[in-house]
């Protein structure tokens, strides 16, 4: 069965999700896979379905282990502080390949979110840096020694891999491996990103994707944030989940620059300073690490962003021959900040202007 509009209700009622004369309605939502969302029209709880358009191993493999966190989320007790930070669990059709969660009412994302404040609330990174820190801090403290954790296989992300011939490169195009050798040639990005491989961790329950797309916030006053799409979950580095929320408010505000001729990289970042100080402090202080360790995660933490806008810089050219001005772009971003986190933490608001020692930090607790 390929859901689709038209019998997302049928496919609801046969499962006694929904009486067949209810009236509802349905709306899909484009995306590498078949998305919709069903409401009925009285108001009420509604419901999320993602169902997979391609079945690849890969791609299967990342819906169960998607399916298995949320699983977890109900059936494990080192889990449950995942159900403040999740939509509901309905259920997972291993067969169909297809995963029903509550519909969070008014909900967007939070790149929308912001888009449309034209602005980047403080408010909102601290209570991201709070949702952070309470994953990375509590959820799966006891699964982590388990042996029995075969859903995650504990991988290092294929950006601090590709330019040494990694798993990533399986997945790239002819444009996107001429950008590669760009990274394997550079005297930055290349020692920083085969340092901070070198160094990962597997100390915390991560996301492994996070953006601010799969960020939802709820209507209503309490604002809260949820975060979807956990289909790269993993037991890792705290730091790169850390590392991508910067990176998302770093992209917020270069976009407009990136690709022209000398752009400026910095001078946006004024308007992220408040969200991120916001974000960092909440995040550190979740995790309450000592003033050393905070130097050190903060250092790596940049460096994590840095490496996901060497990321960004292959997905923006998906599907390209060669690498275009933006690309570009966001390799020397990611270089300057790899070149100088120290710097690059005063140029954020994050911290005075001092050097900042080398270090792998902790998940905290």
């Amino acid at each position: 069965m390929i859901l689709s509009a038209g019998n997302v209700l049928a496919y609801l009622s046969e499962r006694e999700l929904v009486e067949s004369t209810a009236a509802w309605a349905v709306h899909a939502s484009p995306s590498r896979n078949r998305n919709f969302s069903a409401a009925p029209q009285r108001g009420g709880p509604g419901f999320f379905l993602k169902q997979l358009r391609v079945t690849a191993p890969a791609s299967v493999e990342m819906m169960q282990r998607e399916a298995t966190v949320y699983w977890l989320s109900l059936n494990r007790p080192d889990f449950a502080g995942l159900q403040e930070l999740i939509p509901p669990f309905v259920s997972f059709d291993g067969a169909l390949k297809i995963l029903v969660l509550g519909l969070v009412p008014g909900s967007r994302d939070l790149l929308r979110h912001q888009e449309e404040l034209g602005t980047l609330p403080a408010a909102l990174g601290e209570e991201l840096g709070r949702a952070l820190a309470g994953l990375h801090r509590g959820v799966g403290r006891e699964m982590r020694n388990d042996p029995d954790r075969a859903a995650f296989p504990r991988e290092v992300p294929g950006i601090f891999t590709a330019h040494r011939g990694g798993p990533l490169v399986r997945w790239l195009g002819p444009g996107q491996m001429r950008l590669i050798d760009r990274v394997r040639a550079d005297s930055v990005l290349a020692p920083a990103l085969d340092r901070l491989a070198a160094t990962w961790s597997f100390d915390a329950f991560t996301h492994g994707d996070l953006k601010f797309e799969n960020c939802v916030i709820s209507s209503g006053r309490d604002g809260r944030i949820r975060v979807v799409d956990w289909e790269l979950a993993d037991f890792g580095d705290p730091c790169w989940d850390a590392g991508c929320i910067v990176q998302a408010y770093l992209y917020t505000c270069l976009r407009p620059l990136l690709g022209g001729p000398g752009a400026a990289l910095w001078e946006r970042f004024g308007r992220a300073a408040d969200a991120l100080a916001g974000f960092w402090k909440r995040y550190a202080d979740g995790l309450d690490l000592t003033e050393a360790a905070r130097t050190a995660a903060l250092e790596r933490v940049l460096g994590c962003a840095a490496a996901r806008l060497v990321q960004m810089a292959l997905e923006v050219m998906h599907g390209q021959l060669e690498p275009p001005p933006i690309a570009f772009s966001l390799l020397g971003a990611g270089a300057e900040i790899l070149a100088n986190p120290a710097e690059a933490a005063h140029r954020l608001g994050l911290s005075p202007a001092v050097s900042a020692p080398s270090g792998a930090p902790r998940s905290g607790g």
